[in-house]
């Protein structure tokens, strides 16, 4: 299971941007590359050892479902992008904030394009109406969410923080251990010995 969803994850990242750029710009070869550059960037591979952070597919697909429904207005689309945003958080609360705002921005500018049409009132009404059906398996994860997050404002205190963020190091990827062993050799001046 575990290697599995390392192993497929970049794979789906980089097959769900093709298809977005794809949307967005209808050429094959720089899709192709947004496909590849998100997928194996630095940034994601160092995240992969993570495997909710390296979950990250269904950001592009709620965008695919979201110029779907502005450009071809259908309530499903509108409803397929609002799950596809609700599955990110459920992956991971932060992607998940990533992918609503990547949602609203696009919307946003798509909406308050000149030329652009605002998508049929019913058809928007049933697609919302879709978003709210398409939440109700998703309260248990938001509401669980939003108490383990008054939980530990109510319980951490700044000393708490301080405590764990000294610890942080030890838990950093191998990169940053060896930045930190690059660190201390500096600081403890057995650079200065390497001359001789």
């Amino acid at each position: 299971g575990y290697h599995a969803v390392v192993i497929v994850s970049p794979i789906f990242n980089a097959v769900a941007m093709y298809f977005l750029a794809r949307k967005i710009t209808d050429q094959p070869w720089s899709a192709f590359l947004a496909g590849c550059v998100f997928a194996f960037s630095p940034i994601s591979l160092h995240f992969a050892q993570f495997t909710n952070l390296s979950i990250f597919w269904w950001s592009p697909l709620a965008l695919i479902c979201l110029i779907s429904f502005l450009r071809n207005p259908r309530w499903w689309t509108l409803g397929a992008a609002w799950f596809c945003i609700l599955t990110q958080f459920a992956t991971a609360t932060y992607l998940g904030f990533i992918a609503l705002s990547a949602a609203i921005i696009f919307a946003s500018f798509a909406l308050l394009h000149p030329l652009r049409q605002f998508p049929p009132l019913r058809t928007t009404c049933i697609g919302v109406a879709g978003c709210v059906v398409v939440t109700i398996p998703f309260v248990p994860i938001l509401l669980g969410y939003i108490e383990f997050g008054l939980d530990i404002a109510e319980t951490r205190s700044i000393a708490d923080i301080q405590v764990l963020s000294a610890r942080l190091p030890r838990f950093l990827p191998w990169i940053n251990h060896e930045q930190s062993w690059h660190a201390l050799v500096r600081n403890t001046g057995l650079a200065d010995l390497s001359h001789y």
